[in-house]
């Protein structure tokens, strides 16, 4: 780590400035592999040129962790991975007003030819692949942790609501239409938490505190933490929409 670095890390821990990264590019979706940001090497640095969307932070922050390859071709064995400051020539961000999230400040990036010195790199020729994805797993794994706990907050709840409230001389949760659907609630949230338990521990036992990593079961969380994210947000989606309908 360079002295440049070490100052961004103090900068950002102890809330002196806001940071952001930059992956997700359009007409790219979800795809953080095959990327169309170019970098190219010059004699005191490396150049980033292309755009990034959805940067959250992005309109507000001073430093940016991006991601750009040499070769479009073979991203994997390319990739860069560089922190930029707000303060080198070439970033230009623009607020996106998006409806569901009013409050949170989305940008679209712009990387116009952006000089980064070396010193500012924390990843090259594919090393920037690598520190990607031994971030990007763990926050999948992060994101399913927190969206099961959400689904097993909201559906206790409604469990617990709707066997104390009373409508026509019984309890709520005695008819089949409030029952059966919490019910069809309690089995996925319980098959949600049985995958998020078991990548987090194949994670755990075979890739983080591993002697030697696994590279099948690399392979494996990385395709199921991404699949189980997805999973987990549109079930915390239907749970939070179908206990609040048990609330009258």
């Amino acid at each position: 780590e360079t002295s440049e670095i070490l100052k961004v890390q103090d900068d950002l821990m102890s809330g002196k400035e806001i940071g952001c990264i930059g992956i997700t590019e359009p007409e790219r979706g979800s795809d953080a592999v095959n990327l169309t940001t170019t970098c190219t090497k010059v004699d005191d640095g490396i150049v980033f040129s292309g755009e990034k969307v959805f940067t959250t932070n992005g309109p507000k922050a001073k430093y940016f962790a991006c991601y750009g390859v040499y070769d479009t071709e073979h991203p994997r064995q390319t990739m860069v991975q560089g922190m930029l400051s707000r303060d080198f020539a070439g970033i230009e961000t623009k607020r996106l007003k998006i409806n569901s999230v009013p409050r949170v400040h989305i940008a679209h990036t712009y990387l116009n030819d952006v000089k980064v010195p070396m010193e500012y790199i924390l990843g090259d020729n594919g090393r920037g692949y690598h520190n990607l994805f031994d971030g990007l797993v763990p926050e999948r794994l992060g994101i399913m942790g927190s969206g099961v706990g959400i689904c097993w907050a909201g559906l206790i709840y409604a469990i617990i609501y709707t066997n104390l409230r009373q409508q026509f001389g019984k309890n709520v949760i005695n008819y089949q239409g409030v029952g059966y659907s919490l019910g069809d609630l309690l089995s996925k949230c319980s098959a949600a938490t049985s995958l998020a338990f078991q990548a987090a521990t194949i994670y755990d036992d075979k890739i983080l505190f591993a002697d030697k990593p696994s590279k099948e079961a690399e392979r494996w969380v990385a395709g199921v933490s991404s699949q189980g994210k997805y999973l987990v947000s549109k079930l915390t989606h239907e749970v939070c929409y179908e206990v609040q309908q048990q609330m009258g």
